[in-house]
Parts: structure tokens; C-alpha cells; sequence
């Protein structure tokens, strides 16, 4: 989140004056494609592009993600500046949390204490990370940066090892070179990673296991002793290993306290011969401090020893206290007995999983990013439960079926022209059927419904057009009129009598089997009139003028209009099985 300007921003022109009106054009950065900038934080008002300044020459509230080029102009558009990039410049992992900001889930902050926090919901609002629970929680394996302060237990990751922080006021101690303030961990085993010496991992059993090698790749760590030592098994070494010395230390104590009793029985024997006496009591005092400086030594050692073997068990301690072991379910004390601490892991055996205490309760640790060669690292086919497809092979250019847990199933193209079609269970590749095709023109043979809604029309034509016959044919007698050959029917010949007109369908069927009952048909009758004119003076429907009801505008004509065209328009409909009414006009068109 970047917010451009500040409280105070002003503009001037070169004059010295407020840039009343001033605009300011803001793009994606290097580019001439606008870049949306809003009002508020929380990006949900958007400004206008350009954002118009006050009259007083000064900025709206303005953010935006990111980075932009920004152009200040005049009001009309006269360029003053050019400003790429502008924004939030900085390359930093997690803002500041701010309270008023609407966070989503997986968002990450950075909060007062200085440790970053992931947002665990949407619509997370004025929770602060540092003092609620339920809304964020702690992030782990964040990068190692030399400028935060990290504190015990803080957990990290530098170039792709995970740390954990063994002191409070950790700053700018390189995990990789401080080993007095870091320890590294990896949680998982991973037989293509090559382990330092005294790095740590989780066993396939569930144990934590310390490297006794460098160079160590691919020696699991449960059967590969001389590789790898348990944790439990380190502490028990070192603590023997400290005995040992305390044990020597003695013994060496004890050969000094009986080279000072050798020394002393020399010096009685000596006495009869007062020179040599002097002599063996001078260097049995030597041999006495000499002793003495022995038992010191012997001392220190053992102390030392002692000091050793307590490290090594308050280091065991640690781990214990932090790695778990594998249980089956959340425990509610440490191995100790002790309350859990913050950081405390175990492998759960029941989830397969690494949990991680929060402080308040058990998650899941998040995936460690690892890298996966899917050429060596992954054979055979993968079944469709583990997000696989099943199958070695995928054909070119089919379509892919699911087919629940099995293999997924294939349908091939087929013949030129197909189209993917469902019978209500599966999918086929279906010939289109005859006479339409989806690249050229089609004739519609049958009958086709396009029904809408309440809201919706069912057709909407454009550029539409209707049949019309053109004959020269002069009106008279009986005119069967084809609705099904044409909308439109002119006779370009002049009338020589008045006629009938009788609609049908076609000749060999009736209209009224060719329309239901509430349906309607709309035709046209264009008759040239000469200088007699007739008229139509019957309407039939199939032959009759039984059920059929007629109404002419105006009323029925009773005379042609001469020299012109007279149009008949007949608007039929079917109002019950064989019963129609008809509505009928006729106009004249003149030269």
C-alpha cells in the first residue's frame, strides 16, 4: 500500500501560484497504461484519472499498490513534470499493521514488537497483531533480516535453511556464522539434501536427530548411526563423556597425592646422611608442589567436565522443551510436565503432520517451500486421489473426462465439423444435425420455438427477411394463398374480377394443423388495379368461411381503387380448432 503525497502537499505553478485545478496523471510504471489509485486505504473509493487539484492547488487523498509514473499538468493539460516511479519504492516484507485497514486472509504486517504476523481472515479490521488472538498468528520461517531484532524462539529461514533464535535481542547475527544466537532446524529429512555437521532434522520416526558429519546426504537418519545421533542419545554421549573426564581427572589427583607420600618416606631415609637428606627433602618439596599443582589441574578438569555435561543437558533441555516428539494427539504439557511455551512443535502420527503451539493453541506448521524434480523424484503414474490423472498418457487432441477415482476418460474429435454433446450423463463428439452447420448458412426446416421469460424477448431479429412471390397474375376467382411458401404474395397484373382469398398452410396441409390455438399468422395480398378496380370480397381459412369471423378497418370494401396497387395486410388467429378470426385492412399505393 503506497499513499502518494502527504497531509500538507501543495502545487505552484512556475509563477509561484497555487496550480488551481492542477491534474495529476498517474500510469503503471514505464508504461502509458493508466494505474487505478483510490481515496481510501482500503482501495473501495476510486479516484478519477487524472485527479483533479483543489483551488487551492492541493491533492485528494491518494493510494495506490506499488509503485506509478506520475504527470503533474495545468487544468488544461500542459505538462510540467514527470515523476517514474513514485510510490512505495522500498523493497520490504510486510507493512506496518495499521488499524484502520482492512486485512484479508494470508495478508502479512509487521507489528510494534517488530515480529510479522499473517492475517487468519478476511475482513480483518482494528485487531491488533501483537494483542489479539483468533485473527493472526505469529509467522514463521520469515527471511533473516540484519535490521530486526529477533527474540528466543523466533524462527527464520537463510538461503533456504530454517533457524531458531537461542537469545532475546537478536540483531544482526548472521544465522549461518553465529551459532551463539541461531541453531539451525529443518523439520523434515530429505534424502537429496546434503546436512552441516550438528544440523538438526526430524526422522521418519518422529525423532530429532543432530548430523555427527559433514557431507551428509542420504543416510537416514534412524539407521545410519555414525551419521546421526538422536537427540535423547547426543545428551546421554555427552554427559558420559564429561564423566569420563571427571574420572580422569581423579585418578590423576590420586598418582599426585602418592607421588608427595613417596616423597616424604625418601626424606626420613635421608636423614642419616645430612647432605643427601637435604638434597632428597629439597626435591621432595618440588616433588610435593608439583603434586599439588596436579590436584589443581585435576580439579579444574573435573569441574570443567561438570560444566559440560550441564550444557549439554540444558541444550538437550531446549529441544526437549521445543520439539515434542511424535504424539498421536495436541498434549497440554511439555515432556517435563512443564506448560508448553511458545514455538513448541511435535509430529502428530495420527494427521501426519508438524504442529506448532501459538500460545494458546495447537496449528499446523505451514509446508516448508522445498523444491520437487518431478523427472527423478517422482515415478509411475499419479492416482487421480492424489491430484493425478491416472493415466501415463494424454491423447492429442481429446477432450478430458473426470470419471470420479479412476483414470480419466478421453472423447476424440471424430468427424470434421462435430460438436461436444450430453445425453445427461456423459459427453460424445455428435454430428450436427442436417442442414445446419455452425460455418455456413442454415435452412431450418422444421419447426423451431425460442421461447423467452417474463423479462426477455424469445427472438430479436436484425437484418431479417421475409419471402415474398411476385406473379403476373391478374387477381380473380378462388386465390389460395401458401402462408407456409410466403409472407408476401403481389400479383402484377390488373384485377379482372373480384375474388376470394383462401388461406391455408400448403395444399396439402390445413392451417389449421399447421397452427395451434392461440397462434398467429400475419401475411400481405398486393393486387394491381387498372382502371376497373375489384376487390376481395370473400376470406376463407381452409376452404371455408365457416368459423371464420372477418373485421375490416372501416368495415368491408366494397369497391377496388383504380389504377395502383391495393395492399391487403390479414392478421389470422386461431382462437379454437377450426375457428379463426381474421383482421383485415387493404390501402392504396398510387404513383
Amino acid at each position: 500500500m503506497a499513499r502518494f503525497g502527504s497531509l500538507d502537499t501543495q502545487y505552484f505553478d512556475d509563477a509561484g501560484d497555487p496550480l488551481v485545478s492542477g491534474k495529476i496523471y498517474f500510469y503503471e510504471s514505464g508504461t502509458t497504461t493508466p494505474k487505478a489509485t483510490y481515496a481510501d486505504v482500503n482501495y473501495t473509493i476510486a479516484n478519477s484519472n487524472p485527479v483533479i487539484l483543489t483551488a487551492a492547488g492541493r491533492q485528494p487523498n491518494i493510494f495506490f499498490e506499488g509503485v506509478a509514473k506520475a504527470i503533474l499538468t495545468k487544468s488544461d493539460n500542459t505538462q510540467i513534470l514527470v515523476r517514474d516511479p513514485v510510490g512505495d519504492t522500498a523493497s520490504t516484507f510486510g507493512n506496518a499493521w495499521i488499524a484502520s485497514k482492512d486485512y484479508n486472509a494470508n495478508d502479512v504486517v509487521q507489528g510494534s514488537d517488530g515480529e510479522f504476523y499473517v492475517s487468519l481472515i478476511n475482513g480483518n479490521v482494528n485487531n491488533n497483531p501483537v494483542t489479539t488472538t483468533g485473527s493472526w498468528t505469529f509467522l514463521y520461517s520469515v527471511e533473516w533480516n540484519a535490521g530486526t531484532t529477533y527474540k528466543l524462539g523466533s524462527v527464520v529461514t537463510y538461503q533456504t535453511i530454517v533457524y531458531q533464535s537461542l537469545q532475546n535481542s537478536n540483531l544482526n547475527q548472521n544465522p549461518s556464522t553465529i551459532t551463539a544466537y541461531w541453531v539451525p532446524i529443518q523439520l523434515v529429512w530429505s534424502s537429496t539434501a546434503t546436512y552441516a555437521i550438528n544440523a538438526n532434522v526430524v526422522g521418519t520416526d518422529g525423532i530429532l536427530y543432530t548430523s555427527l558429519q559433514n557431507a551428509n546426504t542420504n543416510h537416514i537418519p534412524a539407521s545410519s548411526p555414525s551419521w546421526w545421533v538422536g537427540t535423547s542419545a547426543a545428551a546421554a554421549s555427552s554427559a558420559s563423556a564429561a564423566a569420563s573426564s571427571a574420572s580422569a581427572a581423579a585418578t590423576s589427583a590420586s598418582n599426585a597425592a602418592t607421588s608427595e607420600s613417596n616423597a616424604a618416606a625418601s626424606a626420613s631415609t635421608a636423614s642419616t646422611q645430612a647432605t643427601n637428606a637435604s638434597n632428597y627433602a629439597s626435591a621432595a618439596s618440588t616433588s610435593a608442589t608439583n603434586a599439588s599443582n596436579s590436584a589443581s589441574a585435576a580439579s579444574t578438569s573435573a569441574s570443567n567436565a561438570a560444566t559440560s555435561a550441564s550444557n549439554a543437558a540444558a541444550s538437550y533441555d531446549l529441544f526437549d522443551d521445543r520439539y515434542l516428539g511424535a504424539k498421536a494427539s495436541d498434549p497440554t504439557v511439555d515432556n517435563d510436565g512443564n506448560p508448553l511455551v511458545t514455538g513448541a512443535m511435535y509430529f502428530n502420527t495420527t494427521s501426519n503432520t508438524t504442529r506448532i503451539y501459538n500460545g494458546s493453541g495447537w496449528q499446523d506448521s505451514a509446508a516448508l517451500a522445498t523444491t520437487i524434480n518431478l523427472a527423478s523424484q517422482v515415478t509411475g503414474t499419479l492416482p487421480v486421489a492424489n491430484g493425478g490423472t491416472g493415466a501415463t498418457t494424454l491423447t492429442a487432441n481429446n477432450v478430458i473426462l473426470g470419471n470420479g477415482t479412476s483414470a480419466v476418460q478421453f472423447v476424440a474429435p471424430g468427424t470434421n465439423g462435430n460438436v461436444l454433446t450430453s445425453n445427461g450423463t456423459t459427453w460424445s463428439s455428435t454430428a450436427l444435425p442436417a442442414g445446419v452447420s455452425l460455418s455456413a448458412d442454415n435452412t431450418w426446416t422444421g419447426t423451431q420455438t425460442f421461447s423467452g421469460t417474463s423479462a426477455k424477448f424469445g427472438v430479436v431479429l436484425s437484418d431479417a427477411a421475409e419471402t415474398a412471390t411476385v406473379s403476373a397474375t391478374a387477381a380473380t376467382g378462388t386465390i389460395n394463398y401458401d402462408i407456409t411458401t410466403q409472407s408476401v404474395l403481389y400479383y402484377t397484373s390488373n384485377a379482372s374480377a373480384n375474388w376470394t382469398v383462401n388461406f391455408r398452410a400448403s395444399s396439402g396441409t390445413s392451417l389449421n394443423t399447421a397452427l395451434s390455438t392461440g397462434q398467429s399468422t400475419t401475411v400481405a395480398f398486393l393486387v394491381t388495379q387498372g382502371s376497373t378496380a375489384y376487390y376481395n370480397n370473400v376470406v376463407q381459412v381452409d376452404g371455408t368461411t365457416s368459423g371464420v369471423t372477418t373485421r375490416w378497418i372501416g368495415g368491408a370494401p366494397t369497391a377496388g381503387n383504380a389504377s395502383g396497387i391495393d395492399s391487403y395486410r390479414y392478421l389470422i388467429i386461431k382462437t379454437g380448432s377450426a375457428t379463426f378470426t381474421v383482421l383485415a385492412s387493404v390501402t392504396q399505393f398510387k404513383a
